[in-house]
């Protein structure tokens, strides 16, 4: 019955995930308890075990939705005020997370029990960039500080991040930044985090510029902050992101070597074994050395999930039951789900569950193999298992991480985690002693990296794909359960057949003379890609989010992936303002063809200048660039900016950058009728300097669409722009409100666009 009830559960807490609002809390109550009363009696009375385990996994659905719902709901019993958005408010609170991102910039999680001086009665989570910082805060430090918040808002665009949802999973409700500290107390209390805290720092102390610092604070702290953009790059080109993680493998290692050594010394002790057994000692000594691991790691909700799985192996074995088997797997995944119902919303628990659901499955004659095959075969179950699950989740599979894990895995278990781990016990006893054992795992993780670069710059090693349709995916992992399946099981050897329409999907193309217009929502800037049948344009490429974050990595590439777009043909940068270049830099290793410029000298790409009459066809469909004239001279290099036309037979589009009332008038004076289009994304992102009267008749623009970012620090689009375009009935769309604008430029009749924030809504989604 275990296994029926963990599955129900799974499958209630998952169905929580599709809807995009909560249930009410009544209706949530009311449905549990009915059928607490309607199906217990029935599988009470019931005689046929198969009807039993089916009204068992009905009632466990339910109890696990009903769980989930009332976690969620919990979740949001506070929510900052929509009027007091971006407005200074009073704050008092406790620190409860605290992050240094640079010299200039930290981070503090807060836990706030006053709000704009009226007490809170629910939990409320919020998280504030201080510039500047004066005191550097610990875990347990209580402050009151003026802050300006704002709701957590996610950039909504096919393949990106959901931000929105990493805030609900970790509790925050809000986040902005901290304007002015009143006052502050400092703690005497000792607490886990601040421990951890001075851990890091001492860490930090002794290995300043080392380059895998931040892969050893991973692997003994589960802090991640310190790992490079350029080495996350390498460890998912290679699927070895989980070797730096304080993940089940680490963890079940260290309680392995831990309970074995302990199991090993005490049956040497007859007066110790005629208490209890010696595997009992070895067991309480794996629990503990797991426990302590998961606390160096502050019990995130992964590492939780591991340790519980260690723990219930522990009782299988002390059992004398097998450790891998289903009805382990099945009270990990009850016990998780009890704990945390919405643990389905993270990637990894379906990773995790996927990995030991595969080797239960598919390493049925594990112990008959050849010692060498031992560790090879488990790696190539796991690559075959997951392939469904990685292709889902990523839209990209590395074809050679079991090479890479077969290599990367036990040096990093067997030398890597345990020296790291002993330079940590060390630091506060020996520091040079600390550093030696820190250096042993520094000079092996050298060794590592070669080996991932070498595999990471394989030919072919990474397969994209981008968005494959659920039913390809489903015949993938049918020819998973059949190709892990034992020998002899007919049909088996045509199973690869599965494979083959995911392998070979291709997104539906456009047919000649049509095109797709994306304006991608980016927050306050501007990014927009352009695709014909066998051409894609990247019009602008968006703003800086930070040090090593911009719009190009962050958005536009996922989103290029998503839509099965291996290269660009053109990039055309209106003009040189951040908001609309910054996003280049993490677009330097994607194909691009060509980019063009209204000023190429500021760009650190190669580039050539817009030409004012430039026209190309690509597939039936004519792209002319209107602007900047050779002849227009201005000093603002908003007027500079290069304008496009894109027409295919029956639509057209717009796209103005920045350009402002003066470079509008010459526009309309050079251009006049031939700037009517169907759709406009507005000049200037709404500005009052932008989208005169004359301006607006002459585009007509059935839809006028301003790339603005919430609640930006400029108050774009102004209210009087708005109705200017209201005047003519154009339809107004903001991309924060909207997410990304999807337009099909296809039949005669323009179809209202896709708006993804609405399309991809979720209930944890504000």
């Amino acid at each position: 019955m275990l296994i029926p009830l963990a599955f129900g559960s799974l499958i209630g807490a998952s169905t929580l995930n599709c809807l995009s609002t909560l249930p009410h809390l009544e209706y949530v109550i009311g449905v549990f308890l009915g059928s607490i009363f309607v199906i217990t009696p029935c599988i009470w009375f019931s005689n046929k075990e198969s009807l039993r385990k089916m009204l068992i996994l009905l009632l466990a659905s339910i109890a696990g939705f009903s769980w989930a719902s009332f976690q969620a709901l919990q979740k949001r019993l506070w929510q900052l005020p929509i009027e007091d958005i971006q407005r200074p408010v009073s704050i008092c609170g406790k620190v409860i997370g605290i992050s240094l991102w640079h010299e200039k910039l930290l981070r503090l999680d807060v836990e706030i029990n006053n709000y704009d001086g009226k007490t809170l009665t629910h939990e409320a989570k919020i998280r504030l960039y201080w510039k500047n910082p004066t005191i550097f805060f610990m875990d347990g430090d209580n402050l009151c500080a003026t802050v300006k918040l704002k709701v957590p808002w996610r950039f909504a665009n096919p393949g990106s991040f959901d931000q929105e949802k990493q805030y609900f999973l970790e509790g925050i409700h809000a986040d902005g930044k901290l304007v002015m500290l009143q006052h502050y107390h400092i703690s005497s209390k000792h607490s886990l985090t601040r421990w951890r805290q001075k851990l890091n720092a001492k860490m930090q102390e002794i290995l300043k510029d080392k380059p895998f610092l931040g892969v050893i604070q991973a692997t003994t702290l589960g802090i991640y902050k310190n790992i490079t953009p350029e080495q996350w790059a390498v460890f998912q080109a290679t699927g070895t992101t989980h070797a730096i993680a304080i993940s089940g493998l680490h963890i079940t290692f260290i309680a392995t070597m831990f309970g074995s050594l302990i199991t090993f010394v005490t049956r040497r002790f007859q007066v110790l074994t005629n208490v209890f057994p010696a595997k009992c000692y070895g067991a309480l000594a794996a629990l503990f050395s797991a426990f302590c691991y998961s606390a160096l790691a502050g019990f995130s909700i992964p590492t939780q999930r591991a340790f519980i799985m260690v723990v219930i192996s522990l009782f299988a074995l002390l059992k004398r039951q097998p450790i891998f088997s289903w009805q382990s797997l099945a009270l990990a995944w009850l016990g998780i789900l009890c704990m945390d119902p919405l643990a389905t919303l993270q990637i990894g628990f379906w990773l995790s569950f996927g990995c030991v659901a595969a080797l239960i499955y598919g390493n049925t004659h594990a112990s008959t193999l050849p010692f060498w095959q031992k560790w090879i075969v488990p790696q190539i179950i796991v690559f075959i298992g997951l392939l469904p699950l990685c292709s889902f989740f990523f839209q990209q599979i590395p074809l050679f991480s079991p090479l890479a894990n077969m290599i990367v895995l036990p040096l990093m278990d067997s030398v890597v985690v345990p020296a790291s781990l002993i330079g940590l016990l060390l630091m506060n006893i020996s520091p040079s002693c600390a550093l030696w054992s820190f250096s042993i795992a520094h000079e092996l993780l050298g060794v590592v990296w070669w080996v991932l670069e070498k595999i990471a710059s394989l030919p072919f090693n990474m397969w994209q794909q981008g968005h494959i349709p659920w039913l390809y995916l489903g015949f993938a992992a049918i020819a998973a359960l059949f190709l892990l399946s034992p020998k002899g099981l007919p049909g088996r050897q045509f199973c690869w057949l599965g494979f083959l329409p995911m392998v070979f999907y291709r997104a539906p193309t456009l047919n000649d003379g049509e095109c797709r217009f994306t304006l991608l929502d980016v927050g306050q800037g501007l990014a927009a890609v352009i695709q014909t049948k066998h051409h894609a344009l990247l019009y602008d490429a968006g703003p800086q989010y930070g040090k090593e974050s911009d719009a190009g990595g962050r958005i536009i590439i996922p989103f290029l992936h998503s839509q099965h777009i291996k290269s660009l043909d053109k990039i055309i940068i209106s003009h040189s303002d951040l908001d609309h270049r910054a996003g280049l830099n993490g677009l330097h290793l994607w194909p691009v063809g060509e980019i063009l410029s209204s000023e190429p000298a500021r760009l650190t790409q190669l580039s050539r200048a817009c030409m004012t009459g430039e026209t190309w066809e690509w597939d039936g469909v004519v792209f002319t660039l209107l602007a900047p004239d050779a002849s227009f001279k201005d000093k603002k290099r908003n007027n500079l900016s290069c304008v496009l036309k894109v027409a295919t037979k029956h639509h057209s589009l717009l796209l103005t950058g920045d350009i402002e009332e003066r470079a509008e008038k010459q526009l309309v004076k050079e251009q006049g009728v031939a700037l009517q289009s169907n759709i406009l994304v507005v000049p200037h992102h709404g500005s009052l300097t932008s989208s005169s009267k004359n301006f607006i008749e002459k585009v007509s623009p059935q839809y006028a669409l301003f790339p603005v970012g919430l609640a930006n620090q400029y108050g774009f689009p102004k209210q009087a722009v708005l109705q200017r375009y209201e005047e003519i009935s154009s339809q107004n769309l903001l991309t924060w409100q909207t997410g990304a604008l999807m337009f099909a430029l296809k039949d005669e009749t323009l179809m209202p666009p896709i708006c993804w924030r609405e399309v991809s809504r979720r209930y944890w989604h504000f």
